[in-house]
């Protein structure tokens, strides 16, 4: 690919990131006020995260052999165009039905997007990601700062959450018209072809993978049931507005941001794992915080953004290990590290949601718990070397 269709390749994968943090956060924002619109409970309005979490799941298991079998950028291109068609599905959507059927397609179109556009930037950059990655992962939390601000605004003004839809809708219908245009990268050899290793033997080999792979499902569950939920919880445990409850997510990925912001020309030089484990102690006291503080809307704001510090630097960094520990098997690693995210996502909200219904502080209390886990993970990963065939320098890997 040339230079300048690559420029151009790596802007779309930023555009797309930025659809997926805007949809990361719209539907937890959107919940009080769809309890009113669709007339249906939070128990019910979980189903949503079910829908969603069907076709995400589903996804994120085939998205990383349709890209070895079909490339990155034709499966990037899928991904935005099932987010122009599922975006403009919600933003016309008025039945519980339709919101569901939609939200199927939209976690479909989620996992095609976020795996392609994190294959694609760790392939134009595959010999160092760690700054990509942050990169890419920075449009990300963009995205997801503005969706509760919107949601909120349109909420304050007398309408409803569908606005944030038609914006994601906008994003998949751009991204998918300009990056089409482009002629297709060349395909990086995978080391893999000529080994015959299998990905059953790499996994049970490469134990750094295993961690990896269990840290971040215990974050995904963490992250996802508490943006998820954060909304909610201090609409009925605070009493605040249903447009006022809309930005703590916004609080939330705003201490996810500014983190990978501060950090993102360091991350070559720094310990990666180390960053991890400390993270999720920092989030773990952060998100106990907002739990048993949550009747206090101040309290549980800080708590939101201090959890969004300690989580930020688990995706990015995980990518990042994921490229380098394992070079010319990213269809193996990054289909561990995004399988574990996807079920993590199917599990989470979903159970938070039954927990949710009947007793709030209990269902907040999961998400310490499961950064507490993380931060186990963590610790291992950093005496877990990879194999010697797969070592990479030190300085990127920590």
């Amino acid at each position: 690919m040339r230079i300048g269709a690559s420029q151009t390749a790596e802007r779309v994968a930023w555009l797309a990131n930025f659809g997926i943090g805007l949809l990361a956060t719209s539907y937890g924002a959107a919940l009080p006020a769809l309890v009113h619109d669709l007339g249906r409970g939070y128990a019910a309005l979980s189903l949503l995260f079910v829908a969603f979490a069907a076709g995400n799941t589903v996804t994120y298991f085939l998205a990383n052999p349709l890209i070895d079998r079909g490339g990155v950028q034709r499966v990037l291109v899928a991904g935005l165009a099932t987010f122009f068609a599922a975006g403009l599905a919600l933003g016309l959507a008025r039945s519980f039905g339709a919101w569901v059927a939609a939200t199927l397609v939209m976690g479909i179109a989620f996992s095609l997007a976020d795996v392609s556009a994190a294959r694609l930037v760790g392939a134009l950059h595959h010999q160092a990601p760690a700054h990509a990655m942050n990169r890419l992962n920075i449009y990300f939390g963009i995205g997801a700062i503005a969706a509760p601000m919107i949601v909120g605004f349109s909420v304050h003004l007398g309408g409803g959450p569908q606005p944030v839809f038609l914006l994601i809708a906008l994003c998949g219908g751009v991204g998918a018209a300009v990056l089409s245009r482009l002629p297709q990268p060349p395909r990086r050899q995978a080391e893999t072809s000529s080994r015959g290793d299998s990905f059953a033997r790499y996994f049970r080999q490469a134990r750094w993978l295993q961690l990896l792979t269990l840290m971040i499902f215990f974050y995904i569950s963490a992250e996802v049931g508490f943006g998820a939920w954060i909304a909610a919880y201090v609409h009925l445990r605070a009493g605040l507005s249903t447009a006022v409850a809309a930005l703590y997510p916004s609080a939330y990925q705003f201490g996810l941001i500014s983190v990978r912001l501060i950090v993102a020309r360091s991350l070559a030089v720094l310990r990666l794992e180390r960053m991890l484990a400390l993270g999720g102690l920092v989030a773990a006291m952060a998100t106990l915080g907002a739990a048993l503080g949550g009747a206090n809307a101040w309290l549980a704001l800080a708590g939101a953004f201090l959890a969004g510090v300690g989580f930020s630097p688990a995706f990015p960094v995980a990518l990042t290990l994921a490229s380098v520990r394992g070079p010319g098997r990213e269809g193996w690693t990054f289909g561990a590290v995004f399988s574990a995210l996807a079920l993590a996502a199917l599990i989470a909200p979903w159970a938070e949601g039954q927990v949710f219904g009947r007793l709030p502080l209990v269902a907040l209390l999961l998400t310490p718990l499961s950064a507490l886990v993380m931060a186990g993970c963590a610790i291992l990963l950093m005496r877990s070397p990879a194999a010697p065939s797969d070592r990479v320098p030190a300085q990127n890997v920590g």
